[in-house]
């Protein structure tokens, strides 16, 4: 093959001479030009995120508009929404009146015209919504697409006939598992809760299980503590329920990192008077409705410990656990979303039954009374509990996140674990180290809550910590924990407790790129030749910084004597060389070895070396504050490969400092090294 630059490459093609066919050959672009092309890119960090929502334009509103005029046109929409609610009343009755006895009670409130209208003038693209409110949701089958979330085909795994074909084996097995589980105390709880849904009317009656129709199925009922309440969860999982779904919705949900995306757009433009809060739907699956024809497959059976035998109650409303529940939640959630956003003109993003809002201060008070208004003429009830009532305030709470809004330096605002949720988390662990074991659904619990408290601590430092439990997922029974685990786990307590706050950046934080490169090559008869370089380059692609150095044979063999070994280590090297241009930066980690490449974006490695050599990696990258995003980068791109093979003209001519990487300093790392490579 020839090519226009007037190099050549040999390729195996076989092909007739008179073949018309094309192939198209893939040449790595030269280390400069990658420069160039690399100049102006964003980090990824640097996009904002949202799954789906309605509020840009609503922040823009509050940005741009005058005060003034942003509240009398919000105060305007209110009161046309309510004269309307009026005009609506004889025909929310006629529309109620021939609908099921059961779903009208659940209703009751609801303005379902209404709803219907303002959906209809915001082009809302989940028009149905209105129609399952109305008949209730269906808990088995096929779900309508909603026009909301991207689309992804999930097929049922068994069908809504095989189902009922099998209810008698099924119900048999949910009233075992529920006579197995009734143990003493959280049987009469469970009951408790239970007999409360009855006298709120969101189950419709007890039922015996000779009356039970043919195809009816039982769910077994189970009771989970989360800190100091507890919540009655319904298995339809268990009873196979779950399995006849079938869904062309690609679920997305609306959470921390879009609350954050929203703050950041208005802090971003200048705004220094943020206020935030979050507002609770009241018990949100209860408020729905389940189809009439659906609520046979929606009877629980739950323990009664003072007659020694299952009870079974039919649902009225969605229950918790329920696949379909999560749908349809979502969808009306989506619908509440869109009318504050685009008639209101309220920043809001919604997680299932959380609605947090961040506005300025001085629209706190209309924006609080926009919300109220909109949720109470709709007939939805929102929390009027003192801990999920709070005021509009500087520091606002919501999915166990505190989101704080005072500006820190540097451009940035904070986010961390409430108080609740470190102490929630540090018990569990507590509880487990106490004991000495865990059970593989007690470990799978605990890392995934671990999972998402530590993504709102600075750092990478906990991912040691997740993959361990992930070993005892799989246990069906309780398994004795090994030392590294409680060394682990201790140390998870720690970090809770102590942890630096997630940060996330404004303004115009500055990007910087480091291309790391390690090589190890035959030298005849003697010992391989190894040698690490890096190259320190800004945004606009211009080469700052630059660093050589030749470890020994012995040194080599130190870190692990592999050439994956070798490329992690200059990126650590890199870190402490070029310190302050990386402090509080965005960071793109340009490395050719995949090997390297993975172990730094997993946080670990299954070698005990390079797994040592990436914690040093960590602990740099917490102290520094920096925000890595580690890229592959082809080998005769790399502009780091001279320096690697101890030659720094080329990075020289493009304007580096150059330097070679000091022998002290290296031997510094090599000590840390030892020190995690003895505590893994």
């Amino acid at each position: 093959l020839q090519f226009d630059d007037g190099s050549s490459s040999k390729a195996q093609y076989s092909t007739r001479t008179d073949d018309s066919r094309k192939m198209k050959v893939l040449v790595p672009i030269s280390p400069c030009t990658y420069l160039q092309k690399l100049a102006g890119t964003k980090h990824p960090s640097q996009i904002d995120s949202s799954s789906w929502g309605w509020y840009s334009q609503a922040i823009e509103d509050v940005i741009s508009k005058p005060q003034d005029e942003y509240m009398r046109e919000q105060a305007q929409t209110l009161k046309s929404i309510l004269d309307r609610a009026k005009e609506l009343n004889n025909s929310e009755r006629k529309r109620k009146h021939n609908c099921d006895d059961v779903v009208k009670a659940i209703n009751s409130k609801k303005r379902l015209c209404l709803l219907e209208e303002l959906l209809s003038s915001i082009r809302h693209p989940d028009m149905d919504i209105v129609g399952d409110l109305e008949a209730g949701f269906r808990l088995t089958g096929w779900l309508n697409p909603s026009g909301l979330f991207t689309r992804q085909t999930t097929p049922p795994q068994i069908s809504k006939s095989t189902l009922e074909s099998l209810s008698p084996f099924l119900n048999q097995s949910a009233i075992f598992r529920c006579e197995r589980n009734s143990s003493g105390e959280l049987a009469s709880d469970l009951l408790e809760i239970t007999l409360e849904e009855v006298q709120k009317g969101w189950i419709v009656e007890e039922v015996n299980l000779e009356d039970l129709d043919k195809g009816d199925v039982l769910s077994p009922r189970f009771i989970i503590q989360q800190g100091d309440k507890s919540r009655a969860i319904d298995d339809f999982s268990f009873s196979s329920i779950n399995a006849t779904i079938g869904s062309t919705d690609k679920i997305a949900l609306q959470g921390v990192d879009e609350i954050a995306a929203l703050i950041k757009r208005l802090m971003g433009s200048g705004m220094d008077d943020l206020l935030g809060r979050t507002y609770d739907m009241e018990a949100a699956y209860r408020q729905l409705p389940i189809h009439a024809s659906e609520r046979g497959k929606a009877i629980i059976c739950v323990f009664d410990p003072n007659i020694k035998k299952p009870r079974l109650f039919k649902m009225a409303t969605m229950p918790f656990g329920a696949i379909a529940s999560v749908h349809a939640f979502l969808r009306t959630a989506a619908a509440i979303n869109n009318i504050c956003c685009t008639l209101l003109k309220v920043p809001v993003t919604s997680y299932f039954d959380d609605f947090p809002v961040v506005t300025r201060k001085s629209l706190a008070k209309g924006t609080d009374l926009a919300i109220r208004t909109i949720f109470e003429v709709l007939g939805l009830n929102l929390s009027t509990a003192e801990k999920k009532n709070r005021d509009f305030a500087r520091v606002f709470s919501a999915l166990g996140v505190a989101f704080d809004l005072h500006k820190m330096p540097g451009d940035s605002f904070e986010i961390k674990n409430t108080d609740q949720r470190v102490e929630d988390l540090v018990k569990r662990i507590e509880s487990v180290l106490s004991s000495g074991k865990i059970c593989g659904r007690d470990a799978k619990g605990l890392r995934s809550r671990l999972s998402f408290a530590c993504s709102q601590l600075y750092g990478r430092t906990a991912a040691s910590v997740l993959k361990d439990l992930g070993r005892y997922e799989c246990q069906k029974h309780s398994k004795r924990i090994d030392p590294n685990t409680r060394r682990l786990l201790e140390i998870m307590i720690s970090h809770l407790k102590i942890g630096m706050p997630r940060k996330v950046f404004f303004g115009r934080s500055e990007v910087v790129h480091v291309f790391t490169d390690g090589s190890l090559e035959p030298a005849g008869d003697s010992d391989s030749v190894a040698g690490v370089g890096a190259v320190l380059v800004n945004e606009r692609g211009d080469c700052l910084k630059a660093f050589s150095f030749s470890p020994t044979h012995d040194q080599v063999q130190t870190i692990g004597g592999k050439i994956h070994q070798l490329e992690i280590l200059p990126v650590i090297m890199a870190c402490i060389a070029f310190e302050e241009e990386l402090r509080s930066k965005r960071v793109f980690f340009h490395v050719d070895n995949s090997a390297a490449q993975s172990a730094l974006i997993n946080a670990g490695s299954i070698n005990h070396s390079s797994r040592s050599l990436v914690y040093l990696f960590l602990d740099l990258e917490q102290r520094l504050q920096f925000v890595p995003w580690i890229s592959r980068v082809n080998s005769s791109s790399n502009i780091a490969d001279g320096p690697s093979r101890d030659s720094l003209d080329e990075v020289r001519d493009l304007g580096a400092e150059c330097f070679v990487f000091p022998l002290e300093v290296f031997d510094f790392i090599i000590k840390e090294f030892l020190g995690k490579l003895e505590g893994s």
